[in-house]
């Protein structure tokens, strides 16, 4: 019989945040908690050129970075709409919440009203999908969260780029990769 048994040893892959196709925008979201439980979140949507076209930072108060991911992707879903956007790629470094978001045992889930909310408003794009990615490839959201949780609570536009997540983005606009150690898997027979 032939099993997979993880290996000390890892990989290194070299990861970077990608352009959505031509006409396309892209929501990149994130949620932060720091050690004393507060919690918030931060998003940008870009432009098919990778272009800043608006971000956004949410401090929640406090509580679990399940909810702070959470209440980040409702926010940017939200925000997309009142911008008229119509076609959107998601993405958010929660393997958690999108795996919560493909069930179908919503209506039990402490959340499962606003992962619910998160589909009403998925429908009204004429395309909308999400996926899920690595914090290599999702730094700007990660900076704009982190920086949430220094702000008065509440909901903060960022019609223009914060300086704070200049060199993120300009990085990604350079195709800057960045290191992931991926474990080794070894098959034993």
């Amino acid at each position: 019989m032939k099993r997979d048994v993880p290996s000390s040893n890892t990989n290194i892959a070299m990861l970077k945040w990608e352009k959505p196709p031509p006409g396309r925008f892209k929501l990149n979201v994130d949620g932060t908690r720091s050690s004393i439980g507060l919690i918030g979140a931060g998003g940008v949507i870009r432009d098919w050129n990778g272009n800043w076209f608006h971000g956004f930072v949410l401090n929640i108060g406090t509580g679990e970075v399940l909810q702070a991911e959470a209440w980040g992707l409702f926010s940017g879903l939200q925000l997309a709409k009142e911008l008229d956007i119509t076609h959107m790629l998601v993405e958010s470094d929660s393997a958690v919440l999108i795996a919560l978001l493909q069930s179908r045992e919503l209506d039990l889930h402490p959340l499962g009203t606003i992962l619910l909310n998160f589909q009403s408003l998925m429908a009204g794009f004429e395309s909308c999908s999400i996926s899920h990615i690595h914090r290599e490839r999702n730094m700007v959201a990660d900076c704009l969260a982190k920086q949430s949780i220094t702000t008065e609570l509440g909901l903060c536009k960022l019609p223009t780029l914060p300086e704070f997540a200049m060199n993120d983005l300009l990085d990604d606009l350079a195709g800057r990769c960045r290191p992931r150690g991926i474990p080794i898997t070894i098959a034993v027979i």
